[in-house]
């Protein structure tokens, strides 16, 4: 139950700080620590690599919001959001993906 909760806030947290328009970079860094916390407790929860990634992207740290959608594709395939997230990564490196 500990774990559950903790979840929650920390991913409470994370989009509350991604959703405002005046993100500050500290901001976003300790969404991005938050969310590793939250990866660290447990390591099969997607959404936490999912906010991860989205972190990174408020940050344009592109490469890694791929790995971290990646990852939380890995975990949850059915994670509509994450391919979103994903694709609009792709799309922000402007990486080919199809032939």
């Amino acid at each position: 139950m500990k774990k559950s909760l903790l979840h929650i806030v920390i991913i409470s947290f994370v989009f509350l700080l991604t959703s405002t328009s005046t993100i500050q970079a500290s901001d976003v860094d300790e969404a991005t620590e938050a969310c590793k916390q939250a990866i660290r407790i447990s390591p099969a929860y997607a959404d936490a690599h999912t906010n991860l990634g989205f972190a990174y992207s408020s940050l344009g740290k592109y490469n890694e919001a791929m790995e971290a959608y990646r990852q939380a594709v890995r975990i949850n395939p059915d994670d509509t959001e994450a391919h979103y997230f994903l694709g609009s990564s792709y799309v922000s490196l402007k990486i080919k993906i199809l032939p």
